[in-house]
């Protein structure tokens, strides 16, 4: 698969909001179980870490995708839904101001010192 997401879906959230579903199939290799477990555990090691270090309080501009289903076939993420991305924001009407893309330049700048902060980049 070559780290690709198979599928995305967006999905309701028990009446929470909305978020998205991603679907990261394992790789078909001739490698047994134990094989193919052993390969993913230190990946999924250093995700359960990231997502210990981040929350809401502390950092506020970060949003990480969350494990929430390990099959034989495939890892399942989950993670909060946004309506527009930065790209749609800055291409797209209404344009941003100069006051509003220096914001935007600030926010960005300052959650990847949160993430420099907390050993995660």
């Amino acid at each position: 698969s070559g780290g690709r997401v198979v599928k995305s879906c967006l999905c309701r959230y028990k009446r929470q909001g909305k978020v998205i579903l991603m679907v990261y199939p394992k790789q078909e290799t001739n490698t047994t179980e134990g094989q193919e477990e052993s390969r993913i555990a230190p990946i999924l090691r250093e995700l359960e870490e990231i997502n210990r270090k981040i929350n809401l309080l502390t950092h506020p501009g970060v949003i990480s995708n969350k494990l929430i289903h390990n099959s034989k076939q495939a890892l399942y993420f989950a993670r909060q839904y946004f309506a527009f991305n930065l790209y749609d924001r800055f291409h797209h009407r209404p344009f941003f101001s100069a006051t509003d893309k220096h914001w935007v330049a600030y926010q960005l700048l300052q959650a990847t010192l949160q993430l420099h902060n907390s050993g995660i980049c």
